[in-house]
Formats: structure tokens, sequence, C-alpha cells
């Protein structure tokens, strides 16, 4: 699944929370970028991964968290503005 993700994105059709994924934008080895709508209004959501190779998940998910931190922290013309965040598919277990 993570390989398919990176690689591909989600498919077009999936609904995360609420946001519905029309197209992927890009890859990388850290996740994906999706063109996403949610009422009417087009995003980009970008969904990031742990790799499976990951050696230690706290830290990977460490880094993801304070590059969210810092975007919330910016405001800026020329920098993406955080709209949402959280985990998928579940808080608990999900990317």
């Amino acid at each position: 699944m993570i390989a398919l993700l990176a690689s591909q994105g989600l498919p077009p059709g999936t609904l995360l929370d609420g946001w519905k994924v029309l197209e992927s934008l890009g890859s990388g080895g850290f996740g994906a970028v999706q063109k996403v709508e949610k009422n009417g209004r087009l995003y980009a959501i970008k969904i990031a991964l742990l790799p499976e190779d990951t050696p230690d998940e706290k830290k990977t998910h460490a880094r993801t968290l304070r590059e969210l931190l810092c975007l919330l922290l910016l405001e800026h013309p020329n920098i993406v503005r955080v709209v949402a965040h959280g985990r998928w598919p579940n808080e608990a277990g999900g990317h």
C-alpha cells in the first residue's frame, strides 16, 4: 500500500474526511500530493507516508509534526496554508 501511495497517490474518487481526490499532482519518497475538492473548492492535499523500512518511526512522525507546526506558525502569500490535518484512515493507526 505504501509503495502504491508513494508512486501514484490515491485513486480518483477516494474520500478523505469529506475531501474527494480528483487526481495525483506528484509524489516523492516521503508522500504524495493530490488535487482534491471539498464544498465546491479545489485544494492540494499532502499525504505524508512512513516508509516501510523506516528504522525509527517516532523520529519520522516527529519530523512530520515539526513540518506541520512550521506551516501553522507561518503566514505569507508564497507559503502554503494549512486548512486541515489529521491521520488517515484513522487517528490511531493511520498515515
